[in-house]
């Protein structure tokens, strides 16, 4: 299945089950931020835009609240000491990645911030750990969410270099 047509039927689940607390919003968040940074179904984002500006806007600021940053960046680092394969360097990109996705779709960016500018430097500093996402990096930056929030997603623009 493609990712468009995967993010497309986890976010229509997930609508269609609610969120009952802040991490259930977060999970929306996540997906509907990559849902929306490629642009899927447009009546599908219409549909979520309007869950965030009503009934899930109190779980995500909640959620938002309670994001550890430390926590995360230590998940990060974890993997980055060379005897973590390829695919856990990449999942644990992948992870910031689909968080700050769902920051700028939520409109929580001054939260992810701090996390994005590490994650760029750490790729700038070791960019022979993420080379071999470059072929993804070079679609990621295609997309206008990319270009429209280049300081946030710069970690992507320096594994192209």
């Amino acid at each position: 299945m493609e990712e468009r047509e995967l993010l497309t039927d986890q976010l229509e689940e997930m609508l269609e089950e609610g969120a009952v607390d802040p991490e259930d919003a977060l999970e929306i968040a996540l997906v509907a931020g990559l849902a929306a940074r490629l642009e899927v179904n447009a009546e599908l984002l219409s549909e979520v835009d309007a869950w965030r500006k009503g009934a899930g806007r109190d779980l995500l600021k909640t959620a938002w609240g309670l994001l550890d940053t430390e926590e995360i960046l230590a998940s990060f680092d974890s993997v980055l000491d060379g005897e973590h394969s390829d695919d856990e360097v990449e999942e644990a990109l992948l992870d910031i990645d689909e968080l700050i996705a769902a920051a700028v779709w939520s409109g929580a960016i001054e939260r992810v911030r701090p996390i994005a500018k590490q994650v760029s430097g750490t790729v700038r500093m070791m960019p022979e750990l993420f080379e071999h996402l470059k072929e993804d990096g070079m679609v990621a930056v295609k997309t206008r969410s990319l270009a429209e929030n280049m300081g946030l997603y710069d970690y992507w623009f320096a594994i192209v270099e």
